[in-house]
Parts: structure tokens; C-alpha cells; sequence
């Protein structure tokens, strides 16, 4: 509709790829749970983060609230974990369920307590 009302009046298009971002923007080796990108502000869009603790994740980093390298590495995460595919953090060996973002830190280990 918008566009249709824009067309109508004769407003010029432009497209803009630069302000998503997605599996189709990046190359070979990007992670579905990376929460790296998120700290791009020109990005207004990131896509897809379907679980639950990787769209917090993204959305912590987005905000400035953590930093990626806050995250567990992709290379050690749970299924469902967000992640840094930079990040060398793996979870402590007490740990019961895959993170949205550290809540402790000791000697670089995710520590995961119940609040």
C-alpha cells in the first residue's frame, strides 16, 4: 500500500541492502547464533534469530547492555546458546541450560545461576 501511495505521487526508489542483516548478507561460516553483527548501529533490521536467547542476545548487544565478547564461543555452545564466533568463553562444567549472555564470569567460563 505505501509503496502504491509513494508510486502514485512520484517519489523516487532506492534500494538499500546495507540495512538488514541476514544469512544472505554474509558469506560462508556465518553462525544462525553469532551475536557479532548486532553491534553494527546502521544495521536496523537483523534476521534471523528465532530462538529465544539469540534474538536476547543480539538484542543485548544491539542495545549496548554486552558486549559479543561477553558470549560463549560457537565452537562451545549449547543448542539454543547465542554466541561469538570470536568468543573463546565455554561453560562451566555445573552448568544446566544454554545462555542468552553470561550472567557471572570466572577465569573466562560462563558461570550459569539461577537468579
Amino acid at each position: 500500500f505505501t509503496m502504491q501511495c509513494l508510486d502514485a505521487m512520484g517519489a523516487a526508489t532506492m534500494a538499500d541492502y546495507s540495512l538488514l542483516d541476514d544469512k544472505y548478507t554474509h558469506d560462508q561460516g556465518w553462525n544462525l547464533f553469532d551475536v557479532n553483527s548486532c553491534v553494527n548501529p546502521a544495521i536496523v533490521a537483523f534476521h534471523p534469530y528465532k530462538a529465544v536467547n539469540s534474538w536476547m542476545g543480539c538484542y543485548k548487544v544491539a542495545v549496548g547492555s554486552q558486549s559479543p565478547k561477553d558470549f560463549v564461543g560457537c565452537n562451545y555452545r549449547w543448542h539454543g546458546d547465542a554466541c561469538s564466533l570470536e568468543g573463546t568463553l565455554q561453560h562451566a562444567p555445573g552448568d544446566a541450560k544454554p545462555t542468552d549472555g553470561p550472567q557471572n564470569l570466572r577465569n573466562g567460563i560462563v558461570m550459569n545461576r539461577a537468579r
